[in-house]
């Protein structure tokens, strides 16, 4: 197909095609002629993965193009791609850090296998730092809590992985970018409820009779 069938049937203008061409995230079509390319279902799927990483799952076409470049890479193995995929998920402006002794201190207690120079690690640093001098009350052992929660939802989310590299990226950075919403919805939900729960546990107070 050229490219305005391809246009038709992903519903992406051309000059958005030319540009994810330009940029690399989408990969060349057969050339037939000086300025004529063909495309084929490999460049239908991918289109519709990039506008699924760029409008669900929120990144950026340079950290689309780092997900599409490990999904290029023969030499990248399954974990590798998944751990790109998650890398690519990470906030793009965080100072980075020399040294992360909060983080460090709860990671370490968890026993968890880590990076000092993942920015996620950057990030969770400042997170601490915010949650200690804001003094909301959270103490280590809440933390620890929440770490562990948090794991085995980890442990769900891979064991749902499909082999297939193209719907291991897609499920990994979509599953995520959604399932992150959906559980801040649900935790404040569960806020709600439990909140709804001590008051009706609470005996009120009796009306003072005249």
């Amino acid at each position: 197909m050229r490219i305005s069938e391809l246009s038709e049937v992903t519903g992406m203008p051309i000059a958005t095609l030319k540009f994810y061409l330009r940029e690399g995230v989408l990969h060349p079509g057969e050339a037939q002629a000086k300025t004529q390319s063909f495309y084929d279902d490999s460049h239908v799927e991918r289109v519709r993965l990039v506008r699924a990483l760029t409008e669900v799952g929120g990144l950026s076409i340079a950290a689309t193009k780092m997900v599409v470049d490990a999904m290029n890479d023969p030499q990248v193995d399954r974990l590798s791609l998944l751990a790109t995929a998650q890398k690519s998920l990470a906030p793009p402006v965080i100072v980075p850090r020399r040294e992360h002794p909060l983080a460090r201190q709860l990671l370490d207690k968890l026993g968890w296998e880590y990076s000092d120079g993942d920015r996620m690690v950057d990030l969770l640093e400042r997170q601490l730092e915010v949650a200690d001098e804001a003094d909301v009350g959270m103490t280590m052992a809440h933390m620890v809590g929440l770490a562990r929660m948090a794991h085995h939802i980890a442990e769900v989310d891979i064991s749902l992985v499909p082999d297939d590299a193209t719907l291991a990226v897609r499920n990994t950075v979509l599953g995520t970018a959604v399932s992150d919403k959906l559980l801040i919805t649900l935790r404040r939900l569960a806020q709600s409820d439990v909140a709804r729960r001590a008051g009706a546990e609470t005996p009120q107070a009796e009306p003072i009779s005249d």
